[in-house]
């Protein structure tokens, strides 16, 4: 699921995996248009979310599950990472339509 979000984006975009993660999504990067920062953590969301909080670029987490941590806009203003997966499938869905 990352791969097709990450095969459609462009711009900058900071990619955090667990240690579970496929490790050909790390080693594959360099074959996306993004420039991708690329984090790998612990297991959970906690330490997804922990790696990406300060970015400034574009943000996704993955876990080995399938698992997705996204940025998504706040009630409150300014935004959060989420680990939605409804938000999760939306995203893949219009990654693969573009």
């Amino acid at each position: 699921m990352a791969d097709h979000i990450l095969r459609s984006a462009n711009g900058k975009w900071h990619l955090a995996a667990s240690i579970e993660s496929d490790l050909s999504l790390a080693s594959s990067l360099d074959r996306l248009n993004a420039d991708i920062e690329f984090s790998q953590t612990a297991v959970g969301d906690r330490w997804l979310s922990h790696a990406l909080r300060a970015s400034e670029s574009r943000v996704l987490g993955v876990e080995d599950s399938g698992h997705l941590v996204m940025s998504s806009p706040n009630p409150h203003g300014g935004r959060c990472l989420v680990g939605d997966g409804v938000a999760s499938l939306l995203a893949v869905l219009c990654a693969m339509s573009c």
